[in-house]
């Protein structure tokens, strides 16, 4: 702050007007109150806020007041608010670091969240070669491949799956193939020759579990949701 014998503008006060932000703070020049420190909407005069300083410092508790108080008129030396102003500045900068610390987390929350979003789909088995659905394998990305019917001569009714990702990282498998590296637990009754053709008896009890994946997912999808729409909500009120 700068403290001359003219009235003017001084700097920034401790005190937020309406607005929400800090008000300016300014020294009288008038005849009436000479030196005299003064608040007000330092955003344009939006919220209209105006208030003498010690007025509002007779309303703190005694020890958030300083000593330097100068006669009725209530001017304040330098050194008297040099204190509370630097401590202002340090809660305005920590409450600045929160904010942004809860928006990183509510973004956090909705990557997250939207790397949930391929759903584990109910496979679905037909005689004609062609797209099934959501496979309960991963494929090099990361995220759960597609399962697909062979309608080849060589393998007809085969499946297989691949990359979901538009082919980003050019994973490709028979499924079968990779049932067969499966513990014998995991393996599902219902191979049908050398080509490992399923019917749908042989993997319902796959698909149940997957049902229940993707109702789990659904469940953390919204929590994380939740939990940034709540981030976002107080950083907005900090």
């Amino acid at each position: 702050m700068i403290y001359d014998s003219s009235g003017g503008y001084v700097g920034t006060s401790k005190f937020p007007c309406f607005c929400g932000e800090l008000a300016d703070l300014w020294r009288s020049g008038t005849d009436e109150n000479p030196g005299r420190l003064f608040v007000k909407c330092g955003m344009d005069k939006r919220c209209k806020y105006w208030e003498w300083e010690d007025e509002i410092c007779a309303r703190l508790p005694s020890k958030l007041k300083q000593p330097g108080r100068v006669g009725a008129s209530g001017r304040f030396r330098a050194a008297a608010i040099e204190e509370e102003t630097a401590t202002s500045q340090q809660n305005r900068a920590d409450m600045t670091v929160i904010r942004y610390s809860l928006l990183t987390i509510a973004l956090a929350c909705v990557w997250i969240a939207s790397r949930q979003m391929s759903p584990v789909s109910k496979m679905i088995y037909d005689s004609s070669g062609g797209y099934v659905g959501t496979s309960k394998f991963p494929c090099f990305c990361g995220e759960s491949a597609d399962l697909w019917r062979s309608g080849t001569d060589e393998n007809p009714g085969r499946l297989f799956v691949k990359c979901g990702m538009d082919k980003r990282c050019k994973y490709w498998e028979w499924e079968d193939e990779i049932c067969a590296r499966l513990p014998g637990k995991v393996k599902q009754p219902g191979r049908v020759g050398a080509s490992g053709r399923f019917h749908a008896a042989g993997i319902e009890e796959e698909t149940a579990t997957s049902q229940q994946i993707r109702a789990d997912m659904t469940v953390i999808r919204y929590s994380l949701l939740t939990i940034a729409l709540a981030c976002v909500w107080i950083a907005s009120r900090v």
